[in-house]
């Protein structure tokens, strides 16, 4: 069945008068995956990134309680596409167990340095039940030092 993916990079952090570095707060990469029936597996969507960041957390809401797990891969645009064998998640992959709801700060083996000009690639390694999904990367930018 035909899938509908939805990504959106928003402030995740909203900008206050007594904000110390103003533009520097994180940011959510949100990538939203539906389908007229249950998803499936495979390749949802690709996702160019513009800026130097950390992934420091994730979630996953879902429309009802299911699950799913879903993996990550990382490659430079001139390489364009990732595979598999670009997995930034290692074997902690954001996953939803009989659940709607799960995150983590917890990446363990995670490659989480994504930098301006690499493409994240979304594959549902697995999935049950679920019709509509939000994972939501929370990222924080890099500060470059200046000398």
């Amino acid at each position: 069945m035909p899938q509908k993916v939805h990504t959106s990079h928003g402030r995740d952090h909203l900008r206050r008068g007594s904000d110390p570095s103003p533009g520097l707060g994180d940011r959510a990469l949100n990538v939203i995956i539906e389908g007229l029936g249950p998803i499936t597996t495979g390749v949802k969507c690709d996702y160019k990134i513009d800026d130097d960041f950390t992934i420091i957390e994730w979630h996953m809401l879902a429309d009802v309680a299911g699950s799913m797990v879903i993996d990550i891969w990382k490659d430079v645009v001139a390489s364009f596409p990732p595979t598999i064998a670009d997995t930034i998640t290692a074997s902690a992959k954001p996953t939803l167990s009989s659940a709607a709801y799960a995150s983590s700060l917890t990446l363990t083996g995670w490659t989480t340095a994504v930098y301006a000009g690499d493409v994240l690639r979304f594959n549902v390694d697995s999935a049950s039940t679920i019709t509509r999904i939000c994972l939501a990367l929370r990222l924080k930018p890099t500060q470059h030092k200046s000398f």
